[in-house]
């Protein structure tokens, strides 16, 4: 019996054995990382409440950058966890009717309203080959979107009162699609994806009125989307293939060991260049003893580029050029609002260095960052402008009401400040990588400073404070960075 149940023990421990290594041996890698560029469009309605005239529906375009986890139980079947950033485009069109009384034809544009959105989506994959190395894959899943943004009023134009009020809550949505996939010789694949997006929520409500005619009514946006998308996803086949080239070679943990050395080692000497896109939100200081109104923040996109050369040690120079819109906030504090505009454009030159963090056995976490950073914008200086917010809304049965006027002043054309960040890279090829940074201006130089004169229904007279931009922001970027030498 003894003699038995260890033949049946060792045979047990063999089949164990040999299951994991095919596990290990697999010639894909389950776990894989996907990017993707969208743009889409969806359609602005407009629905009559009472008489005759109204807005037309437009179609308003879309566009976002979403990052997948994709996790492949076979080779033809996975399931994908991702988030989606984006901007949806706002805009109306009305002509007004030329017969009624008092009114002479017109056009009213919206162009340049978006609303920002976060999508999170979960869905599930099946893919099959076709001609040659192309290969389909088909999509089905859902998720929820958050939509974010301010609302606004417009009146006195040929007597057209409009108010316009985003959600800013969740709509739940489910969406299909179907990709044409080519892979590369590095084992990544290209992929273009063709989209469509079902939401079960209006993500946009206003209202308008025409009261010469007596026309009154909605406006209105869902959030179903039809997109097309360019995608690239990071398989790491190339990476397993070696992997199970060294495993033949070695232990599990020596095999690790080794590709890490192989992957991670970088030349001390090494010279990168960096293209990248990237999300900037400007802050807004506010000096108010009071509380009443608070620092703000607001976002632009922008882009860059960027030179790192390695020293040694682990230590690297680095060189940045970016140019970027700031946004002046000013932000409410009883009211949770927020309105802003644009500032000014700046131009900004940073130097600094870096350290790569490498732990045991050659894995590198990540790499901090740290300079100094200067600019300047066009705007003439001692340029003024000023802005005027009356402010009123009901709170848990109480009203509260502001009186704000506002004077703008460039103080300074140079911006002057320090930064720190920290970034990541994933390798895609031996000499490429998709780097993800975040970084932190603080900014010593106020270039756009604000006096802000406020009354209230709390209080009693009016209050003076102020406000600057200075370079303070926080830097979001996403590029591609290539290995030169």
């Amino acid at each position: 019996m003894k003699i038995a149940f260890g033949i049946v023990l060792v045979l047990l421990l063999s089949v164990g054995c040999l299951s994991a290594q095919n596990v290990l041996l697999k010639n894909y890698n389950p776990h894989q990382l996907e990017l993707r560029l969208n743009s889409g469009f969806s359609l602005n309605n407009a629905e009559v409440l009472t008489g005759s005239q109204q807005y037309d529906n437009t179609i308003c375009p879309e566009y976002s950058f979403s990052v997948f986890y994709n996790y492949l139980f076979s080779e033809k079947f996975s399931m994908s966890a991702g988030i989606d950033y984006g901007w949806r485009k706002f805009s109306y069109n009305s002509h007004i009717n030329p017969n009624a009384d008092g009114y002479y034809p017109s056009y009213l544009w919206m162009p340049n309203h978006y609303v920002k959105f976060w999508k999170y989506e979960i869905n599930g994959n099946y893919m099959f080959p076709i001609s040659g190395t192309f290969k389909l894959k088909a999509s089905f899943g859902g998720g929820v979107a958050d939509y974010r943004g301010g609302g606004y009023s417009i009146s006195g134009m040929e007597d057209e009162l409009i108010n316009f009020g985003y959600h800013s809550d969740v709509a739940p949505f489910i969406s299909t699609g179907i990709s044409i996939i080519r892979p590369f010789k590095n084992a990544n694949e290209l992929s273009l994806k063709l989209k469509y997006l079902y939401s079960f929520k209006n993500i946009i409500h206003g209202d308008y009125n025409f009261p010469s005619v007596e026309s009154t009514g909605l406006l209105l946006s869902t959030g179903n989307n039809v997109s097309v998308s360019l995608g690239y996803t990071i398989t790491g086949n190339k990476k397993n293939d070696r992997f199970n080239e060294l495993l033949a070679e070695n232990d599990k943990q020596a095999a690790k060991k080794e590709l890490r050395k192989e992957l991670n080692f970088i030349n001390p000497n090494s010279l990168f260049i960096c293209l990248y896109g990237a999300n900037g939100g400007s802050i807004t200081k506010i000096s108010d003893p009071a509380g009443y109104l608070i620092n703000g923040v607001d976002s632009d996109l922008f882009a860059g580029i960027n030179l790192e050369k390695g020293i040694k040690n682990n230590y690297f120079a680095e060189a940045d050029y970016h140019f970027m819109m700031y946004n002046d906030v000013l932000t409410i504090k009883d009211f949770v609002e927020s309105n802003s505009h644009n500032a000014f454009k700046s131009h900004v030159i940073s130097l600094g260095a870096g350290y790569r963090f490498i732990i045991n056995e050659k894995y590198r976490i990540v790499d901090f960052h740290a300079g100094i950073f200067g600019g300047f914008t066009g705007t003439k200086k001692g340029s003024t402008s000023t802005e005027s917010y009356p402010r009123s809304m009901g709170i848990n049965n109480e009203m509260f009401e502001y009186q704000i006027e506002k004077t703008n002043t460039i103080n300074s054309q140079i911006l002057a400040g320090l930064y720190v960040g920290v970034s990541k890279d994933l390798r895609i090829t031996r000499n490429t990588y998709f780097t993800l940074s975040y970084k932190f201006q603080y900014g010593l130089n106020p270039v756009y400073v604000s006096t802000i004169d406020y009354t209230s229904n709390q209080f009693a007279g009016t209050k003076t404070v102020s406000s600057k931009l200075d370079g303070t922001a926080h830097l979001l970027q996403f590029g591609l960075k290539i290995k030169l030498q």
